[in-house]
């Protein structure tokens, strides 16, 4: 014990000549400014205190204070140890620290107490390359008010940042330099106080790639990367659906790309990219780049229809629907224009003459866009505008002329038919169709396409109408008038009686008919001695009969007609006709059908003087003594010139030599004239004689028989005509006479005369 305090005395001896030397005061027995000397801090193991030696001190205890209860800490017998570490202190506790210096004397010298708070060290968890920078990642200490972040570089140290402690516990220095070398270290801070510095971290930064992108491709993944300054290759991952990452492959610095070919339609993909330089790996997007593989589709059809351009293109499994893009052919911009769920788009908003392009991407059930694919260029050509008018027996299909068509293609549908039905091509100077196969009481649709160059143009659900045949009308002679009769119309409300005359080519409504029960009308008031036209009019429709004319004979006087046979004659038939055409009269003439062809002038001129063309068989045969066969081809060989010539077939017969039975009526098949006045003229073949015949004979209805074939007899016509005339005969043909009189005219009838 001597021997310490000698030592002690030495020691104080030495310590307070360097306080003399160094100008500090020397305290005495109390030592270098013992109660003063303390101090503390945190350390990694707790709170770390410090003091002065005291040459008089046999032993030191460390006294604490906790919420105000002063205790002994510890008691320490090594009198060269001045420091001690409170492993106990309690995180964000506040502690209160002084040192007492005893000696076995009972002396004891205490320094004053000083104040801190435990801040526990951030621990490191890792320092790593990560995104944008170098990612600092600790332990969180609770209670504390910042943290305090330092990097050590080229031998200089800086803050590098103060941070919220309710952020996370994770830092990106976004200032460090690829290739260059850091240390970190932190601190966390609470009222002022700060931890300790637990360890520190060093890190050779390598950036993570970035402008990462994953796009489809047809049949695959593109994924593309920043190049990385520095990088000597990259490593690239993905996971599927959510899976966990896969590794793909490794490539040299001076690829920045990879086509993923091993995807599935209908598939979610992720992928990142780690940098490698050296050994170090930079870090990598956790997130990564994500994609929904989708299939392509692939334009199938491109149409004009609808007046618009359709688009057409296969079905992708797993979309939950598509998007239309179009441009104009030679455009790089695409132009969206509209969506949909099936495999189907009409482009209606084109114009006629331009050249489009299409293209269509999927969108998948999980999102994503398909890659898409360029079509080939169509040339948009919009629908002509069509309008109907029914006629008598066919539908006019009209449209407005289109600038580009060298043609139109005309379709048809009847009814309830779901198919077109192709009807004709129409050259470009037309723009209209005739359609005659029509049938009455028939729903008809039509559409038209415009043709340019071997292209289709567009077309629609067309315009429809129905078919309401026009009435057949025929006008005859009866005792009251002109008597009009027609086929009853399937639609409409009534009819209207037209007529116009050859002295006022005007139409003019004559009459009114209700309902379409009734489809005669008689015109009592015609022009008689003239043509008289006549149409009807469907009430409620655009249907117009076809014209039917009549020549108008006055049924209140009397009329008698005049019939030639055996002709025709080149001369004595003119004569005739030329005597006929004079007064405005008409006759009948009873061909030989072998000499129509040879003198077809007179047969012609006849018909267009409104005379009737009868039969007279074909070589003059008597038909009594003739087979079935025979009459028949009589009759038909003579009715076929007389059609060639006129354009018309004989309305009446009559039997060379007037014979007939029964079986000749059965056979003949028309009307059978016979006559009441027999002139006689290839008898005697005298002019007076047949004059006086006809002056003698004639009455109100008679049927007179004469031949073109004697010039006697045309000297006669020249009289008996103008007599007729004076004497107040209309004179008129065989089937307006008994039209005329009321008589009903059959085939296979005879008859004399109206009277």
């Amino acid at each position: 014990m001597k021997k310490r305090k000698i030592l002690c005395l030495i020691f104080a001896f030495v310590v307070v000549l360097a306080a003399g030397l160094t100008g500090v005061s020397v305290l005495g027995v109390r030592g270098i400014d013992f109660e003063n000397s303390i101090s503390a801090k945190n350390e990694i193991d707790g709170v770390y205190i410090d003091w002065a030696f005291n040459y008089k001190a046999d032993g030191y205890e460390i006294h604490r204070w906790d919420n105000e209860e002063k205790e002994v800490l510890a008691t320490l017998t090594k009198l060269r140890k001045t420091s001690f570490t409170d492993e106990t202190a309690e995180n964000g506790k506040e502690y209160r620290y002084s040192v007492c210096a005893i000696n076995d004397e009972g002396e004891s010298f205490e320094t004053k107490s000083v104040t801190l708070k435990r801040i526990e060290a951030p621990e490191f968890l890792s320092v790593k390359n990560g995104v944008g920078g170098i990612e600092l990642n600790w332990k969180k200490v609770e209670g504390v008010d910042k943290y305090t972040i330092y990097k050590e570089h080229d031998g200089a140290t800086s803050l590098v940042a103060e941070l919220n402690p309710e952020n996370p516990c994770e830092y990106i220095d976004t200032t460090a330099v690829s290739g260059e070398k850091y240390k970190y270290s932190i601190v966390a801070v609470s009222d002022g106080y700060k931890s300790a510095v637990d360890y520190e971290k060093s890190s050779t930064y390598v950036p993570a790639p970035e402008n990462m992108t994953a796009v489809n491709n047809n049949g695959s993944v593109f994924v593309s990367w920043g190049k990385v300054t520095g990088a000597d290759s990259y490593l690239v991952y993905k996971k599927t659906n959510g899976s966990k990452w896969t590794y793909l492959g490794t490539y040299g610095s001076d690829i920045t790309g990879y086509i993923d070919y091993s995807v599935v339609n209908g598939n979610v993909y992720t992928y990142t990219v780690k940098a490698l330089s050296e050994d170090i790996y930079s870090g990598f997007d956790s997130f990564g780049v994500s994609v929904n593989y989708v299939d392509m589709p692939r334009v199938q059809t491109l149409s004009n229809v609808n007046n618009g351009v359709k688009i057409t293109w296969n079905a992708i499994g797993k979309a939950s629907q598509y998007r239309v893009y179009k441009k104009l052919d030679g455009e790089t911009t695409w132009k969206f224009i509209g969506e949909c769920r099936s495999t189907s788009f009409t482009d209606y908003n084109v114009g006629d003459g331009f050249q489009y392009r299409y293209t269509v991407r999927a969108v998948g059930d999980k999102g994503g866009l398909s890659p898409y694919e360029e079509s080939a260029p169509v040339l948009a050509l919009k629908k002509p505008d069509i309008k109907l008018y029914c006629g008598t027996k066919a539908i006019t299909v009209k449209w407005n002329s289109m600038p580009l068509a060298d043609s139109y293609r005309v379709y048809k549908k009847a009814d309830k038919a779901t198919g077109w039905t192709y009807l004709a091509t129409v050259k470009a100077d037309k723009n209209y169709y005739v359609d005659k196969q029509v049938k009455s009481g028939v729903n008809y649709t039509y559409t038209v396409r415009q043709v340019y160059s071997g292209l289709y143009g567009s077309y629609d659900t067309g315009v429809s109408t129905k078919f309401t045949a026009a009435p057949k009308l025929t006008a005859k002679l009866s005792p009251k008038g002109l008597k009009l009769e027609w086929n009853k119309a399937n639609a409409g409300t009534g009819y209207t009686v037209e007529r116009k005359t050859e002295s006022n080519m005007t139409w003019k409504q004559i009459a009114e008919v209700n309902g379409l029960g009734k489809v005669t009308y008689t015109d009592s008031k015609a022009k008689y001695g003239e043509v008289n036209y006549y149409r009807i009019k469907v009430k409620g429709t655009n249907r117009i009969s076809d014209t039917a004319s009549i020549y108008g004979i006055d049924p209140k006087k009397p009329a008698v007609a005049l019939t030639y046979d055996d002709g025709p004659h080149p001369t004595v038939t003119h004569d005739i006709l030329d005597v006929l055409e004079k007064y405005d009269a008409r006759a009948t003439f009873f061909v030989v059908g072998s000499r129509v062809p040879e003198y077809p002038d007179c047969v012609k001129r006849a018909s267009e003087l409104g005379c009737e063309i009868g039969n007279h068989t074909y070589n003059h045969k008597i038909l009594t003594s003739a087979t079935d066969s025979q009459i028949a081809a009589e009759i038909a060989k003579t009715n076929s010139v007389v059609k060639n010539i006129t354009g018309k077939l004989p309305t009446v017969a009559r039997a060379p030599g007037g014979s007939y039975n029964n079986r000749v009526k059965g056979q003949v098949d028309m009307p059978l004239i016979q006559w009441s006045v027999d002139t006689l003229d290839w008898k005697n073949r005298n002019a007076n004689s047949v004059i006086s015949s006809v002056k003698r004979n004639t009455r109100d209805g008679s049927i007179i028989l004469m031949h073109d074939l004697y010039s006697s007899t045309a000297e006669a016509t020249k009289t008996i005509v103008p007599w007729l005339v004076k004497e107040g005969y209309q004179i008129v043909t065989v089937t307006e006479l008994l039209q005329l009189k009321g008589i009903d005219i059959e085939d296979g009838s005879v008859y004399f005369s109206a009277s």
